[in-house]
């Protein structure tokens, strides 16, 4: 939805990170619009990685006399499980998996953020030392640079805002608060949502929301609910008046 309304004509898509914005939370925040991408200056950003964990316990159920079976449709369905042997067959197809999401998430902040991250590393002149596959040719020397400033953010690493700003993930170093404030000086129209929640009656209890429909036997078992609360809450409200009664006599 995001990529959606970034790509929308006459929409400029602005997104503020107050707090953290990591791995997923940055997947989501760099769809900013170019230039949009706020952030907090002790707001944690980045952490754009990918990591999978298991727990195997196999040969401790074996100890015990328990042996697992483990059937697939498909032999590398679930290469590294809680049960069933591991091999180094399935930690590498396992670790393949993990590199393969991984380099998806890494071309699409590089689809998000190439010009900022290019600029930020030009800026810093870390373009000295080329690579070994660095050649003197313009699509071939911007390709360079893009590949070296993905690599230096897109490793699993955390940054904070005023080091986010310098290695070109954020655009500019700004609370929601302040740039709300600052866009109302300027005379533009802030509208804020309110979600307003229906109240909760006997009828919405007994028949659900207005646009729900329940068949008889559902209404029968919210019917039962009901009584069953209504019941729950009379025994404490007798349990509460015997209690008065003996503490008023006491």
């Amino acid at each position: 939805h995001l990529q959606r309304l970034r790509s929308t004509p006459g929409i400029k898509l602005t997104i503020c990170v107050d707090s953290v914005a990591a791995s997923g939370g940055y997947m989501m925040a760099c769809m900013a619009s170019p230039g949009q991408l706020l952030c907090a200056p002790f707001a944690m950003v980045g952490s754009i990685g990918v990591i999978g964990q298991s727990v195997n316990v196999q040969k401790a159920l074996e100890n015990f006399g328990v042996r697992p079976y483990v059937f697939l449709g498909g032999k590398n369905k679930q290469p590294v499980g809680m049960f069933g042997d591991v091999t180094k067959d399935g930690m590498e197809t396992m670790q393949v998996m993990i590199d393969r999401i991984h380099d998806s998430f890494r071309e699409h902040v590089r689809e998000a953020r190439e010009d900022s991250l290019v600029k930020a590393f030009v800026a810093e002149g870390d373009t000295d030392k080329p690579p070994s596959n660095y050649f003197q040719l313009g699509s071939q020397t911007k390709l360079s640079h893009s590949q070296q400033s993905l690599d230096r953010v897109a490793n699993g690493d955390v940054f904070l805002g005023v080091q986010a700003l310098k290695l070109g993930l954020v655009d500019r170093l700004i609370t929601s608060d302040e740039y709300i404030a600052e866009r109302i000086q300027h005379g533009t129209r802030v509208l804020k949502l309110v979600i307003h929640r229906r109240p909760v009656g006997l009828s919405t209890l007994l028949m659900g929301p207005p646009h729900h429909s329940f068949g008889w036997k559902q209404w029968i078992v919210r019917a039962k609910n009901v009584a069953s609360m209504i019941a729950s809450s009379w025994s404490d409200i007798n349990a509460n008046s015997v209690q008065l009664k003996m503490d008023t006599r006491l």
